[in-house]
């Protein structure tokens, strides 16, 4: 039988706690739903009309479940009034949503301006997850909310958008907020713009992602999104400019944004970038010479040798230290004698790292040394 002859009437009882109604409710419409065709068009159909009576919340609350799975764009102008009502609009919303289609971006869309908070915060979401385009103008006014989760919410939908679509006007949203917004809330729009940027579709080394991230990097409230911004300005600039700006980092006061350098430097290939970062050796300040050594020793590019070998003898340990560990990766058979020499210092660390380096020493003719 049609849903119709198995209606509102029946679904009652089986939601006020008759076992043997709820029992064949919930069989039949399982069965209709696996059968397809006109049996699940019934059931849509009846649950449509269950929605548009005066059924009772649970009655209305079990028609939206299971118009998840049953539900076409038919039943869409029975859901769109529920996202108005404070007690079935996230029900309606779940339903709609897995509806989809035009019909139902449409019935999130029109539900906006009457829809209660709750409503605002799922349309805002299911919006970005399905990357309505279309929603992006009324997205990125809400951007100006008061309300700073149905502002987030939007600035989250506008990043899930696709090949970076909303990524302007997050970008647009994150300057305007500088000495309007906390921290709190620029550091979580920040993040949203590195998501929008990053789906971007590759514009090459140096793009326009690459001067979006640096904005951001630039105006960032906290390190972490420093950090985060660094990381993926790097990866998007040409290798000579993030060269340049990872070196610049690795004096930066903040750890995180040190870390994201010194990292970029480690990945970054080629002979010529081991001699720029070895040339930063040079006048480099104890508290930052054992750090681009360490990248150095990492890199293992016997191009650093030159650079690294004077270190060996400075008289502050920390330099002296991590420029006899760099040889172990970096130098020649003809470091042996230095390292030998070393191995014999007073001072444990000089000598604990000469020795180290002896040992790991695998250039060609350094067991003949």
């Amino acid at each position: 039988p049609g849903f119709v002859a198995f209606g509102a009437a029946d679904v009652q009882p089986a939601l006020g706690g008759d076992d043997a109604a709820l029992i064949r409710l919930e069989g039949f419409t399982a069965e209709a739903v696996r059968a397809g065709g006109e049996r699940r068009a019934s059931l849509a159909g009846g649950l449509a009309e269950i929605l548009s009576s005066d059924a009772s919340y649970a009655a209305k609350q079990f028609a939206c479940r299971r118009l998840i799975l049953a539900g076409s764009e038919e039943q869409v102008a029975a859901l769109a009034p529920l996202l108005r009502d404070e007690a079935l609009c996230h029900a309606a919303l779940l339903a709609l949503s897995a509806i989809g289609g035009e019909a139902s971006r449409q019935a999130m869309l029109d539900a906006w301006p009457q829809a209660p908070r709750n409503a605002r915060l799922g349309i805002a979401a299911a919006i970005g997850e399905a990357g309505e385009t279309e929603a992006i103008p009324l997205l990125s006014r809400l951007l100006t909310s008061p309300d700073e989760e149905v502002a987030l919410t939007c600035a989250a939908a506008l990043a899930r958008m696709p090949a970076g679509a909303g990524a302007d006007v997050l970008l647009k949203a994150f300057r305007d907020s500088a000495g309007t917004r906390p921290a709190t809330f620029r550091a979580a729009l920040a993040d949203r713009c590195l998501e929008a940027a990053g789906s971007r579709a590759p514009a090459g080394p140096g793009g326009t992602s690459a001067a979006l991230f640096g904005e951001i990097e630039a105006g960032a409230p906290t390190p972490a999104v420093r950090a985060a911004a660094l990381g993926r300005l790097l990866r998007s600039a040409t290798p000579e400019a993030a060269v340049d700006r990872a070196l610049t980092a690795l004096s930066d006061p903040e750890p995180e944004v040190r870390r994201v350098a010194a990292r970029a430097l480690r990945e970054i290939g080629g002979r010529e970038v081991t001699e720029r970062i070895a040339g930063a050796l040079a006048g480099a300040p104890a508290s930052r010479a054992p750090g681009i050594l360490a990248i150095l020793a990492h890199r293992a590019d016997p191009a650093a040798e030159a650079a690294v070998l004077p270190l060996c003898g400075d008289p502050d340990a920390r330099v002296s230290s991590a420029a006899l560990a760099a040889l172990g990766s970096v130098g020649g058979a003809s470091t042996v004698p230095v390292l030998t020499r070393y191995a014999a210092a007073e001072d444990k660390a000089v000598a604990s790292a000469a020795y180290e380096s002896l040992c790991a020493l695998r250039a060609p003719g350094a067991d003949d040394a």
